[in-house]
Parts: C-alpha cells; structure tokens; sequence
C-alpha cells in the first residue's frame, strides 16, 4: 500500500468565490475582538502553503501580543466555521482531472491523505 499526501484547498478543489472564506474569516476575528478587521495587519505574509490552524494561531498571537491559548483556538474554529456555513454560497470546484486520478490511485492501492 502507497501513501500520497495532499493539501486540499487549491491542490485538489477550490472555492468558486475565495471572499467567502475571506469574509468568514474577518467575521470569525471581529466576533471575537469586537473591532474592525484588517486582514493585512492579522495575517502573514506570504499566506501560501499555510494550514488554517497556522493562519489562526498567528491572527490570535498578533490580537493578543504573543498570547495563544487553546481555548482561544477553539473559540476562533468554532466562529469560523460558523462563519463559513452562513456564507458558503457559491459551491466548489475539482481540479481538472482529479476524478481520473484519484480512481488511478485506487487501482494502485494507494491511500489518499488530506491535510
């Protein structure tokens, strides 16, 4: 048996409209620090390849001075999710060919993780 890890978001589908999660993502900050949200000031540059865990441990350490606590991280996934469903409207896109490749992965007896 093979093992094939994979990014999911931009490697393997995409979002049809990217400022849902934008504005799922400043809805989740502004829940919790009741202020306006400017995203360039909370995020790291650059933004590729980091996990969504990765970009709310930052956000959070940024709000509050290097401080990130668990419950904090909790708090935040929770916001964003809820965030998201209210906004995801626009649906997903699979990248080309990624039906044909996923059913040659399985005809190898290859395992697919998700990151």
């Amino acid at each position: 048996m093979n093992l094939i890890s994979f990014d999911i978001d931009g490697t393997l589908l995409n979002i049809n409209d990217p400022m849902e999660y934008v504005k799922s993502y400043i809805g989740a900050f502004s829940a919790i620090y009741q202020q306006p949200f400017d995203y360039q000031t909370f995020l790291p540059h650059p933004l590729a390849g980091l996990t969504d865990l990765q970009l709310i441990k930052y956000t959070i350490s940024k709000a509050e001075n290097g401080t990130v606590s668990s419950e904090a991280i909790s708090t935040f996934r929770r916001n964003l999710i809820d965030q998201f469903q209210h906004n995801f409207k626009s649906g997903l896109v699979l990248t080309n060919g990624l039906i044909n490749f996923l059913d040659e992965l399985k005809k190898r007896n290859t395992v697919l993780a998700i990151c």
